[in-house]
């Protein structure tokens, strides 16, 4: 690799990812950069990086934190679950139920990464307490499964032309049902 990328690479790094001891078999790693670069996608570690720096800036008011690994790892350690509580209490006063449990979620994530690496003084997990109840019923009606059964019953499967829409019937279902699409949700 050209060492003028490898340099600006390392320019281009925030300052919060560069490298810390975490005292297992002398590995260097910052264990906030290990958990996010875990996660699936680019815009699954921007939302990861969001809710950490609004639970640290906003809620914690500590600004500086991000600008070496040590001081973030201190601001995070010394959270405490009567903390945790009264922030969900508070997302809880101006956000939806389902937002204030995914933040609570991606959080507690961060927190146990940073607990199996050691770094947690008191060795638990502040947001490890109960999120608030989501349902896992979505808002746009869907089919009933009545309402399934007669439109797949539509078709007449003793034609060709009969049988291909029946098929293409259940791919369409299947389709929104596997990926939770709204328009092919059985109740």
């Amino acid at each position: 690799m050209d060492t003028e990328l490898v340099s600006t690479k390392r320019r281009m790094s925030p300052p919060w990812a560069r490298k810390v001891p975490i005292g297992r078999n002398g590995m260097m790693i910052n264990p906030i950069t290990d958990y996010l670069t875990k996660q699936l996608s680019d815009q699954t570690r921007i939302s990861y990086l969001s809710v950490l720096r609004s639970f640290v800036i906003d809620w914690l008011h500590s600004p500086t934190a991000f600008h070496s690994p040590e001081s973030l790892l201190g601001v995070l350690s010394a959270v405490q679950l009567s903390d945790a509580a009264t922030y969900r209490d508070t997302l809880l006063q101006s956000c939806q139920p389902a937002t204030v449990a995914k933040k609570m979620s991606i959080l507690s994530g961060i927190y146990e990464h940073i607990k199996e690496a050691g770094l947690l003084p008191q060795g638990r997990n502040p947001f490890n307490i109960p999120r608030p109840k989501v349902s896992n019923e979505g808002k746009t009606p869907g089919f009933s499964r009545y309402e399934a059964e007669l439109v797949l019953s539509q078709p007449d499967l003793a034609t060709r032309q009969g049988f291909r829409d029946y098929v293409m019937l259940l791919a369409a279902g299947a389709e929104n049902w596997a990926t939770g699409g709204c328009s092919g949700q059985v109740k």
